[in-house]
C-alpha cells in the first residue's frame, strides 16, 4: 500500500549467465533436456526465433560475414538443399 511515502523493497535475485557450450560439457544431461524443452517450444509455438537470413550452407562465408559486421538483426539459418 502507498501511502505518499516512499517504499523500497530489497528483493535477492541470482542470475545465472547460460553458456550452452560449457553446459553441454559439463552437464550433458541438463542440456539434453533444455534442449528437448527448446524443440517442444518450438513445435508448440511458444517460442518464434527471428530468422533474419536463410544462406545455403555453400554460402557460409558470407554467412560469417554478416555475423561479424553485426548486420544480422535475428538468426542466421544455414539451408542444406
Amino acid at each position: 500500500m502507498f501511502n505518499g511515502n516512499i517504499v523500497f523493497a530489497c528483493v535477492h535475485l541470482i542470475a545465472y549467465l547460460y553458456n550452452i557450450t560449457s553446459l553441454r560439457k559439463e552437464q550433458p544431461e541438463w542440456f539434453r533436456e533444455d534442449l528437448g524443452t527448446l524443440f517442444t517450444w518450438l513445435e508448440q509455438g511458444k517460442i518464434n526465433p527471428l530468422v533474419s537470413y536463410r544462406i545455403p550452407l555453400l554460402e557460409a562465408v558470407h554467412a560469417q560475414q554478416l555475423l561479424e559486421k553485426s548486420q544480422a538483426v535475428g538468426k542466421v539459418v544455414l539451408t542444406v538443399s
